[in-house]
């Protein structure tokens, strides 16, 4: 992944726990929606060629990406269980299977979409996005650049007359949580992708060589302030829009432009690249899967001992915990199992 996006990603897991453990509403949809566009970016880079080639197949390509994202699932939701027995029921048993199998955002119902460890419910999005993007990226990369621009607006406008048509009550369950409305996101990454690699990989990157080093500062400041000022936005904007699709040009802008200033950037490039926020980067799946359930543990702890719930003292406590525990799980569980089941799964066929 080029650098500075893997520190991003570490920032924008950070905007999903404030959500959680402070009530940032705006952190939880902004992370979402660019974790999902990173996230097509990203694997074109690392598969369009293999795919597109026929050097990957798609039952390999599929089992890489399930051994990157199910051992941390399962280990998280064996927690969540834990944590919920005290309540169990049959019913709760039907919902924790289909969490358990990454099928729980298909059903509108937020008792089954937050089951288990809640925010799983990504997974369950990531994996159909995963299933459907060998041939996105075969029809994407097979297209002319006018064609692709149209294929674009034609999926805006699908998009957006759906999302205008729903009224607001389904905004969670279908426009932030459902498959099908969260693959636009995934899918704006991928001709993201395409327009980097064919258009902007030289000139953009030339052009940002050129610049003075307060010019590329300057550049950088202005897409965190595009950012900036979609939260101010954000509370005026209705609840289908705000979910999703108020965050695309900003993810779009932060992206390009640090994927742009990656090789000699300005100063907020240099501080993305320090050792530390890429570390935190490394870990920012871990940390994705685990805080939610670090918060409910520590909601539990504190009534226990009968501390007060104060957000100087609780959210603070919670992140430190929260970014130890995946440290550890990153270093001694999540490495070693995804190393483990990729040399266990070389036998399958590369070529299609």
């Amino acid at each position: 992944m080029l650098i500075s996006l893997q520190a991003l990603r570490g920032i924008f897991a950070i905007f999903i726990f404030l959500n959680h453990a402070a009530g940032f509403d705006a952190g939880g949809d902004v992370g979402v929606a660019f974790f999902f566009i990173l996230s097509g970016f990203v694997l074109c880079n690392g598969y369009e060629s293999r795919i597109c080639e026929r050097q990957i197949s798609f039952r390999r390509f599929l089992t890489r990406r399930v051994t990157k994202i199910y051992p941390l699932h399962l280990l998280c939701f064996a927690a969540a269980v834990v944590l919920q027995l005290r309540i169990v029921d049959f019913s709760l048993f039907r919902i924790w299977m289909l969490n358990l199998l990454l099928l729980q955002s298909w059903i509108p119902n937020p008792d089954v979409y937050f089951s288990a460890n809640a925010v799983s419910w990504f997974l369950s999005d990531i994996l159909f996005c995963y299933a459907v993007f060998p041939f996105i990226v075969r029809y994407v990369r097979s297209r002319r650049m006018p064609q692709l621009l149209r294929f674009a607006v034609v999926l805006l406008a699908v998009y957006f007359a759906g999302v205008f048509l729903l009224p607001d009550r389904f905004s969670n369950p279908i426009v932030y949580v459902n498959p099908l409305s969260r693959v636009f996101d995934f899918i704006i990454g991928i001709i993201l992708w395409q327009l980097w690699h064919d258009y902007g990989k030289t000139q953009l990157s030339a052009r940002a060589e050129s610049m003075s080093f307060a010019s590329k500062s300057a550049v950088e400041i202005l897409s965190a302030a595009l950012l900036a000022a979609t939260f101010f936005v954000y509370p005026h904007v209705p609840p289908n829009i705000a979910t999703a699709s108020l965050w695309w040009l900003p993810a779009i802008v932060i992206i390009s432009v640090f994927t742009v200033m990656d090789k000699a950037g300005g100063a907020v490039t240099r501080l993305l690249q320090n050792k530390w926020l890429l570390r935190f980067g490394d870990i920012s799946f871990a940390f994705y899967m685990m805080h939610y359930l670090v918060i409910r543990y520590a909601e539990i702890a504190y009534d226990k001992l009968g501390w007060p719930l104060s957000p100087w003292t609780f959210i603070p406590f919670c992140f430190i915990v929260t970014v130890c525990s995946s440290y550890l799980v990153y270093r001694y569980y999540e490495k070693p199992v995804e190393n483990l089941l990729r040399h266990r799964t070389k036998g399958i066929k590369k070529t299609a």
